[in-house]
């Protein structure tokens, strides 16, 4: 009885951390006390049991305390965050959700109790800040900005349609830029074209070119022909010749980059 006790308070041991060692560390001091004589393995076995039983017993306090009270320090406290209404993260070691992101009406995060699943309100999480102009990022390649306001070349510029004849959709404006089109046209598209659809010879009588501008999803193609158109059926004539510069201008950020 003396061996199987010592057997019993090792097992004790080994199985503390499962709470269920006191079941066997329990035996093993029975066995113990019951065995007759002084042998080692009695003393070992009941020293052993023993253990056993404290050890078990203390785990047991651990976890109870911890399931009670989520906010304790400790392995099984930041085992037990992160169960539903403990407000916290799983996994982050205690992070908790600043007060006013948590479950309710119009929150960031909520949690429907039909659904037991969070929902993101897009009202909160996707601020104007987050599409400033000024937050994104740059591409790389871009050569420079479109940033600047059209009114600096032309405050009030006459934009008129094509002749009859001329191309659908076409809309003529004369300009003196002499620092070149490309850092105004992304305040021109957004002031003068009334539809995506729209093209515009932009005649800039300070180079003697003529810029064929028109909308291709999210961004602006910019086409460069040598000469100053004169009308509509003219700007028909130099658009049919071969442009001596192309760029793209990006409508999010006026990113500038060469084809």
């Amino acid at each position: 009885m003396a061996g199987v006790s010592l057997v019993m308070g090792i097992a004790g041991i080994l199985t503390s951390f499962l709470a269920i060692g006191a079941i066997p560390s329990f035996l093993g001091i029975i066995l113990s006390l019951g065995s007759k004589g002084k042998s080692r393995k009695k003393k070992a076995g009941l020293v052993t049991s023993l253990i056993g039983l404290v050890l078990s017993v203390l785990f047991i306090f651990i976890y109870v305390r911890a399931v009670k009270n989520p906010g304790a320090d400790g392995i099984f406290s930041r085992l037990s965050k992160g169960s539903k209404g403990s407000g916290n993260i799983q996994g982050t070691e205690g992070y908790e959700i600043p007060e006013e992101f948590r479950a309710g009406e119009g929150s960031f995060y909520s949690l429907p109790e039909e659904s037991g699943r969070g929902t993101l309100d897009p009202a909160e999480v996707f601020t104007e800040e987050m599409f400033d102009p000024s937050n994104m990022p740059h591409r790389d390649g871009s050569a420079s900005l479109s940033d600047r306001d059209f009114d600096e070349v032309n405050p009030s510029p006459e934009i008129k349609p094509s002749d009859p004849g001329g191309e659908e959709g076409l809309y003529v404006c004369r300009v003196e830029a002499g620092e070149g089109l490309a850092p105004f046209l992304k305040s021109y598209y957004e002031k003068y074209f009334a539809t995506a659809d729209e093209v515009h010879a932009i005649i800039n009588s300070s180079d003697d070119t003529t810029t064929r501008v028109y909308c291709d999803g999210g961004f602006l193609v910019a086409e460069v022909f040598p000469g100053a158109a004169g009308g509509a059926a003219d700007v028909g004539r130099i658009f049919s010749g071969i442009p001596t510069e192309s760029y793209r201008v990006f409508l999010d950020n006026g990113d500038v980059s060469a084809f």
